[in-house]
């Protein structure tokens, strides 16, 4: 669950810049102001809830970060870039056998977007 201090932002971000799909939210769409949201994309679902500033107990972890395995991390990127997003370099593979970038959303979230390179296929 990833705290945010605006809910109906946080699902436009994630949708319209991220390509996820919005599954629910908490109070319905009829609410003015939704406390809850879940979206997805593929396999990823990610849920959203309103920070509480009236109760600061709530708030105790306000940055959360989040390893997304894919497949075609090069396109991925690129459709990324296309649409805003704050992308700290282009895909770049680490010694470790995993190619990566890392995106942060507009609430500090950061997203490590991984993808295995043959060189991790041929180890394992």
């Amino acid at each position: 669950m990833f705290p945010v201090n605006d809910v109906a932002a946080a699902i436009i971000y994630y949708v319209d810049v991220l390509g996820f799909t919005k599954d629910f939210q908490w109070p319905d769409a009829s609410a003015n102001r939704p406390t809850y949201a879940g979206i997805t994309r593929g396999n990823v679902q990610i849920h959203f809830a309103q920070l509480d500033s009236a109760n600061p107990r709530s708030n105790t972890r306000k940055v959360a970060s989040l390893n997304v395995f894919v497949k075609g991390i090069h396109a991925l990127y690129n459709e990324f870039v296309e649409k805003g997003a704050a992308v700290d370099r282009p895909p770049n593979e680490q010694p470790y056998g995993m190619t990566i970038f890392n995106v942060t959303d507009p609430f500090g979230h950061q997203l490590c977007f991984a993808e295995a390179t043959s060189t991790c296929d041929e180890q394992a």
